[in-house]
C-alpha cells in the first residue's frame, strides 16, 4: 500500500463521552456487513444484525476540514525515540 495511503492523519471531534466510547473493555465481535472487530460493547443491532457504528450511520466522531499527510517518521527496523 502507497505511504500516502498510510499515512494520512483527519482531525475529528468525538460525538459521545470517552466514558461511552470505553465502555467495558474486552468486550470482543464482528461487524456483519463489513466485518470490522468491534470492541467494548460499540455495537448496534439493526434489524437483527450486528454492525459497527460506522455501517450502522451511527459513527462516533465527526471529521474536521484539516487533512494533512504525514510523513513516515521511522524507516523499516528503526526503533522509536522516546518522546516521539
Amino acid at each position: 500500500m502507497p505511504a500516502a495511503d498510510l499515512f494520512v492523519v483527519q482531525s475529528v471531534v468525538l460525538t459521545l463521552s470517552l466514558e461511552k466510547l470505553i465502555s467495558r473493555p474486552g468486550i470482543r465481535t464482528a461487524c456483519e456487513q463489513c466485518g470490522e472487530e468491534i470492541i467494548n460493547e460499540r455495537e448496534v443491532i439493526v434489524e437483527g444484525r450486528v454492525l459497527c457504528q460506522a455501517c450502522a450511520g451511527q459513527g462516533y466522531y465527526q471529521k474536521l476540514d484539516f487533512t494533512a499527510w504525514v510523513a513516515p517518521l521511522l524507516t523499516e527496523g528503526a526503533v522509536p525515540h522516546p518522546g516521539r
